[in-house]
């Protein structure tokens, strides 16, 4: 049979219902309002992960690309994730301008343009059962015109394998609205 890693190993007989026990990183996406927005507004980011698979899953990495239609609003990093037989899960994040780095440990400045990737990585992951999340937020472009498309993908991957992927997408509605008095 092949292992979770790749290698070749001793065969063995099976029950139909049984599975090899790997690792399977999941994650989920979320963003608030998912309605009508307007250029300027904020929009909060929900991910979450959790490990569909036997095993647990060490050093999750979760990368979130921003495009350059927002900007990032701190501090709004909130992290959450479930304790397990060892505890609490750390946690530790860091950003750069792109995913190829170099990254800087900690939460963005306010108003940070985008492009900006944003890294978390999560030390171990439990199987089965919901595991772990976070939320930050950002400020739409004052200047968006209306149809304007914001694409935003999160993606996670454990030590050099495969990534999965989250995404969400929204529309703005209509351009900020600026009143002068004459």
């Amino acid at each position: 049979y092949q292992a979770c890693d790749g290698t070749l190993g001793t065969p063995y007989i099976l029950a139909s219902w049984a599975s090899i026990p790997c690792p399977q990183p999941l994650l989920h996406k979320e963003v608030s309002p998912d309605s009508l927005v307007c250029a300027g507004d904020v929009l909060t980011y929900r991910i979450s992960w959790s490990n569909g698979g036997g095993v647990t899953i060490t050093n999750l990495t979760i990368t979130d690309t921003l495009p350059a239609s927002v900007a990032y609003r701190a501090p709004s990093l909130d992290v959450w994730a479930m304790p397990d037989g060892l505890g609490t899960p750390a946690l530790a994040s860091a950003y750069a301008a792109t995913t190829a780095g170099p990254w800087t440990a900690g939460e963005p400045a306010d108003g940070t343009p985008g492009p900006l990737a944003l890294r978390w990585t999560v030390n171990r992951v439990a199987p089965f059962g919901p595991s772990g999340g976070l939320a930050y937020q950002v400020r739409l472009a004052p200047g968006l015109s209306l149809g304007t498309t914001v694409y935003n993908v999160a993606s996670a991957t454990q030590s050099g394998d495969s990534a999965v992927y989250a995404t969400e997408t929204t529309m703005v509605f209509a351009s900020a609205i600026s009143l002068t008095k004459t």
